[in-house]
């Protein structure tokens, strides 16, 4: 197996050798590659098996009994036709075990859950219950009852970190306990009010909640979620980065969830149907919150807050949650053939409400 300098450079090598030959080949054909040396990216491929199988057995599955709640929202949002990422099937999404007794997942993957079972790669399913959650990062921490010491584990640390353009590999419990594995690079960082990382490799059912490593193998953050809008495996993603999660793991780990910063509330329900031209029907105005005291009705459709434009419910709720209570935004809907513009002081979002 590589060393961690030695894959470094086998890389950077082969990244070398893949330009220097895309640079001076001709044209390829189907019967003429750009390069007839299967060297070139051997060592790419080589880097890329050793960094998976590194993290591979510390990667479990995550499966979840849906409360009635959860279960009442998830038919919702399909009847709403909400992106198809928010349907998930009945299988398992994944985790990565950073203590024997410890796994970390994704936040939405357990939401709502009235029982977690981790699912071992070796076979066999334990029992988990959820210890803590950290909104901002969009992570969950779960306690897995009965745990074995001798697995293993993915140490978490406060690494840097990685810039843009820097490597992610991707690793996930796939069916029958198979590792899931994509490929990508850090497309951008910062994302979602500086908290979370950005890639391209591909993100769907299977891998959310997984590992993302760098070219060494090295814990580089939790998959979280694929771009709502874009859908799954649309090559923008999102990361929660190990720095970050490293620095609230105290916290998770004593118990403590850390919430969301307070954020606006409009104080509506939306409509299920999808408009054409776009906006985002009213179908309730929530008694005594900003939308009602407004002045907004049932069957308004919100066409633009502030200076952004409303397209459909993942657009709106950007909006909003860029304001902070006692904000003051303008809100333009259009009523029949009128075009109405009312100035709304958001309110504080209720605890009970997602």
């Amino acid at each position: 197996m590589l060393s961690q300098r030695n894959r470094s450079a086998a890389v950077a090598a082969a990244m070398a050798l893949a330009l220097g030959a895309l640079a001076f080949a001709r044209p390829a054909t189907a019967e003429q590659p750009v390069s007839d040396d299967p060297s070139v990216l051997e060592a790419l491929e080589t880097a890329y098996a050793a960094a998976a199988r590194q993290v591979a057995p510390s990667v479990v599955g995550v499966e979840v009994d849906l409360g009635k709640k959860a279960r009442a929202e998830r038919a919702r949002q399909r009847r709403a036709h909400l992106p198809a990422f928010l349907q998930r099937p009945d299988t398992p999404a994944s985790g990565v075990r950073i203590a024997p007794e410890l796994v970390l997942t994704a936040l939405h993957v357990v939401k709502g859950a009235e029982a977690v079972r981790i699912v071992l790669p070796e076979g066999g399913r334990l029992p988990a219950t959820v210890l803590a959650t950290d909104e901002p990062l969009e992570i969950a921490l779960l306690r897995v009852e009965d745990a074995p010491d001798d697995v293993a584990i993915v140490p978490l640390s406060g690494r840097p970190l990685p810039q843009p353009g820097a490597w992610a590999i991707l690793v996930g419990y796939g069916p029958g306990g198979k590792s899931t594995i994509n490929t990508g690079i850090i497309s951008a960082t910062g994302r979602f009010g500086g908290r979370l990382l950005q890639t391209d490799a591909s993100i769907n059912h299977a891998n959310v909640g997984g590992a993302a490593v760098d070219i060494d193998g090295q814990l580089i953050g939790i998959v979280v979620a694929p771009s709502l809008r874009a859908g799954i495996n649309s090559g923008v993603g999102f990361i929660a980065p190990a720095r970050g999660i490293a620095e609230h793991l105290a916290t998770l780990r004593a118990g403590t969830s850390i919430p969301e910063p307070p954020r606006g509330f409009l104080g509506i329900r939306l409509g299920e149907e999808q408009l054409d031209p776009p906006g985002v029907a009213i179908a309730e105005t929530l008694e005594g919150h900003a939308a009602a005291k407004a002045g907004l009705q049932p069957g308004d459709v919100i066409v633009r807050i502030g200076d952004r434009t409303i397209t459909d419910a993942r657009s709106l709720s950007r909006a909003i949650r860029s304001h902070r209570p006692g904000e003051k935004v303008t809100v333009v809907v259009q009523r029949g053939e009128k075009t109405i513009e009312r100035v709304v002081e958001l309110g504080e979002r209720p605890s009970e409400e997602n």
